[in-house]
């Protein structure tokens, strides 16, 4: 996910700083939401199915300059650059696409001062798993797109 979009996502403050729900279940099924809390995962929640519907929109767009650049809402002269680099991708267009493993950041070796952040990645993780690429490949699936 682009950095750009990470900074427009509003913090929590439960016991420590998160992008999203709670991080320790047990602590979020004792915990009483504020209306604060509820307002800051209504605008992130938001805010991901935004970002799920930008994936959509980028998967759109480069199948019509792949098929019709002339077709496609993109600026000529940046149709053209970007249609060279889907051409070197060839078929692994697919490369572009959300994926739902984050083993790259989440299966560092660790010890016990790393256990915490670990454990925050993963469930930040699974809240972008849950809330953007699930729905954004179960959208796909119903595009006429190949």
């Amino acid at each position: 996910m682009p950095v750009t979009v990470l900074g427009c996502f509003l913090v929590r403050h439960n016991g420590g700083r998160y992008l999203f729900k709670c991080q320790d279940r047990e602590a979020a099924v004792e915990a009483r939401p504020d209306a604060g809390n509820l307002l800051i995962e209504a605008w992130s929640r938001e805010l991901m199915s935004c970002v799920r519907d930008s994936y959509i929109e980028m998967v759109l767009e480069i199948q019509k300059l792949r098929r019709e650049p002339s077709s496609s809402t993109i600026e000529p002269t940046v149709g053209r650059t970007i249609n060279l680099a889907l051409k070197a991708y060839g078929d692994r267009i697919y490369s572009f696409w959300p994926r739902s493993t984050g083993n790259s950041l989440v299966n560092e070796p660790s010890d016990n001062s790393n256990l915490i952040s670990t454990n925050v990645l993963k469930a930040d993780w699974e809240c972008l798993i849950e809330q953007v690429i699930r729905p954004f490949y179960a959208r796909l699936v119903d595009l006429p797109v190949w």
